[in-house]
């Protein structure tokens, strides 16, 4: 069953639209100062506690009940049945990435290319069922190489034939064929992979987790935080994250597990090791907003791969021969 999203201070979009309306305050969409206090008047009028000008799931149901709102939508699906997810998987099986020795990380785990190949093909249904995290992913080079990784990496991803100046699937390709080198760089391919222990990030929304070793402070850092947010409630709401996949040769710690911090950090943390496509989702957002989040991308020392480039296009026509 759809849930609406938790919305505070700096969200946008069509259900700050909805709050506003039932606020009866200018419905523009953005959460903003205005909002926040009608917000924090609602919560004290209905003895919402606490008044904290955060709409949860607790002021939603009140809202819904006074002004018996509809059904929210349900989010976009990714579509891949059984028998899709077997394709590919025995594609990224035989492909040759598969059998690429990364330079000091080794052969990627099996079930890491298995996982990025059935991540790839989850992300080409959601992009043609226009979901707006997806479309973020798969804009044309914005030329900010302070925040978009395809403008820092343009000239190595031109060198392997890979241009991303125009929006679209090719450019989603190559995004999460460049995902396949961030994850050896950074956790040598283990979806379980917790914090780095020589840095001193252990808030919440600081420590590191997960495939890509992103953390939750890139929701706010991206200035993306509604997509963020977005997919963070789809997830929490119980959206396949395929970990049965990506675990296929790794083992993680009793260490790489441990979560820290309380609140949605630590969420996010656990999310990200149990829900690797989760994880991706975010990263693959955050590297085209905030893109300084990783040091192997700063560093430029990520290995784009052509063989990565070309599961994924093997991916594609899996699902085109079903579309």
């Amino acid at each position: 069953m759809a849930t609406r999203p938790t919305l505070q201070e700096g969200d946008r979009g069509p259900d700050v639209v909805t709050l506003q309306t039932c606020l009866r305050i200018s419905a523009d969409g953005i959460f903003g100062k205005n909002t926040k206090a009608a917000v924090t008047k609602f919560q004290k009028d209905e003895d919402l506690k606490p008044a904290n000008g955060i709409v949860d799931a607790k002021m939603w149901a009140v809202l819904e009940e006074i002004y018996n709102l509809p059904p929210p939508e349900p989010p976009p699906q990714s579509g891949l049945s059984a028998s899709e997810i077997a394709n590919i998987t025995n594609l990224a099986r035989a492909s040759a990435i598969q059998k690429f020795n990364w330079p000091g990380r080794g052969i990627m785990p099996p079930g890491c290319v298995k996982g990025l190949a059935v991540a790839y093909g989850c992300a080409y249904r959601k992009f043609h069922a226009k979901h707006p995290a997806f479309l973020e992913m798969a804009k044309s080079n914005t030329h900010n190489a302070d925040k978009d990784v395809m403008s820092w990496e343009a000239g190595r991803f031109d060198a392997q034939g890979m241009n991303n100046n125009t929006s679209g699937i090719n450019t989603l390709r190559h995004l999460y064929a460049y995902i396949f080198g961030l994850s050896m760089r950074e956790s040598s391919g283990r979806h379980c992979e917790g914090r780095d222990m020589s840095a001193n990030w252990t808030s919440a929304d600081t420590a590191e987790a997960g495939l890509l070793q992103t953390s939750w402070n890139i929701r706010g850092g991206s200035g993306k935080p509604t997509i963020m947010q977005g997919l963070f409630d789809e997830y929490a709401r119980g959206a396949e994250g395929y970990a049965n996949i990506f675990k296929e040769g790794v083992y993680c710690s009793a260490n790489a597990w441990k979560n820290w911090g309380t609140g949605a950090g630590v969420q996010y943390q656990k999310m990200s090791k149990e829900q690797p496509m989760f994880h991706i989702e975010v990263t693959a957002v955050g590297m085209r907003n905030l893109r300084k989040h990783w040091g192997p991308i700063n560093r430029r020392d990520v290995a784009i791969r052509k063989e990565a480039n070309t599961l994924l296009l093997e991916v594609e026509g899996v699902l085109a021969l079903v579309a």
